[in-house]
């Protein structure tokens, strides 16, 4: 068994098998020449074009449920794919340097992110978190969209309990929440808009886990306890048993949102 601490965000009691979302790792770089260039702008571009697509649905989908507050996010991530800096960027990046658009999106990322280092207020340092989420979904749409955590989701039998790095807002607007019981997450903060999210829905959540995802492996049992903002990994019968009559009963938002470290 393993315990580690972070900060509470929604109080109460999750259980059940974890499934990783980890976005980790860096595009690959990989020379074009100059007969392919043109078709790795078509590629780039096309992949815009279907995030656009998604993000419109998803826009749609969540002004109506919960977490309706958030939609006009999505809003903001339609202009961002028009903005200079992000996909702009990416397209002159391919053509002066010949390289993939994967890469080229990931280098334009790094440079507009760089931009928010020095910010000192917490909810704009946190916008860096919707640039990221709508260049990974571009470089999704270049892997022509795989979602295999959804597909796990679907496959699966339940409860779940999703543990996560940083989740980018539109991931999670996508989460069927009825299959998930609760939430850990590496990152995150009180102004994120997962954490937003998690508490119009009441689950359980806790962030500012620091390494979660690196002790986690998908399957294993877990419980979140969004009051004390603790992620127990693989919980002995006596845990298990101890904080089994308060399993999946959401509470009120934990008052403490500051992080208390990991601990063993």
């Amino acid at each position: 068994m393993r315990r580690l601490s972070g900060a509470g965000v929604v109080g109460g009691i999750a259980s059940g098998q974890a499934v990783l979302l980890v976005r980790r790792g860096r595009a690959l770089r990989v020379p074009v020449s100059d007969a392919c260039i043109g078709d790795e702008v078509a590629r780039l571009d096309r992949a815009r074009e279907r995030s656009r697509e998604q993000i419109v649905a998803i826009r749609s989908r969540l002004s109506t449920g919960p977490g309706a507050e958030l939609a006009p996010l999505f809003d903001a991530q339609l202009l961002m794919l028009d903005d200079p800096l992000l996909v702009g960027r990416a397209r002159s990046v391919i053509r002066d340097e010949n390289v993939n658009a994967e890469w080229a999106v990931q280098r334009a990322f790094d440079e507009v992110a760089a931009l928010f280092d020095d910010i000192d207020d917490p909810y704009l340092r946190d916008r860096r978190g919707d640039v990221a989420d709508v260049a990974g979904r571009v470089r999704m749409n270049l892997r022509n969209g795989v979602r295999g955590w959804q597909d796990v989701l679907n496959r699966g039998e339940g409860p779940f309990v999703i543990v996560a790095d940083d989740p980018p807002p539109s991931v999670a607007a996508q989460v069927d929440w009825s299959r998930v019981t609760g939430l850990a997450i590496d990152a995150g903060s009180r102004t994120s808009h997962t954490a937003i999210l998690a508490r119009s829905l009441g689950i359980p959540t806790v962030v500012g886990l620091g390494e979660a995802t690196r002790h986690v492996r998908p399957g294993m049992p877990v419980i979140v306890d969004g009051t004390l903002g603790d992620l127990i990994i693989e919980p002995s019968a006596a845990v298990a048993e101890a904080l089994g009559g308060r399993a999946n009963r959401p509470q009120a938002p934990a008052a403490s949102i500051s992080p208390r470290g990991p601990a063993v």
